[in-house]
């Protein structure tokens, strides 16, 4: 009988601890199907920056410049949601979240900004 004892709790310990894996990866299958995305969508073109309704913020009047004159109407979005603001202010907006900002790219792929 003893050796049937162990027999036993071997099994019960062996089909215990596979349930218990088995119902875990369902729980997280089920929940990683059914739970709405942590991020929003990201802004990848200028089509989707005229889409998403962003403000945005530069040093200067300049960094619509090139489109102002512009007559497709995503660019002309665009142009309408550019906001000229100091350096100060776009630090505080940095932090608010919900900003876009204006960075110039020069050569050899270095980014400006003029503080």
């Amino acid at each position: 009988m003893r050796t049937h004892l162990k027999s036993n709790v071997f099994l019960f310990g062996t089909l215990l601890l596979a349930g218990f894996i088995v119902s875990n990866m369902y729980s997280s299958g089920l929940a990683s199907i059914m739970t709405v995305p942590q991020y929003e969508k990201s802004i990848d073109t200028v089509v989707d920056l005229a889409a998403s309704g962003m403000k945005w913020y530069g040093p200067s009047p300049y960094g619509v410049e090139e489109i102002w004159k512009a007559t497709k109407p995503h660019l002309r979005k665009i142009v309408k949601a550019y906001v000229s603001t100091t350096f100060e202010e776009m630090a505080i907006l940095a932090h608010m979240g919900e900003s876009g900002f204006f960075i110039e790219q020069a050569q050899h792929e270095l980014c400006g900004i003029d503080y």
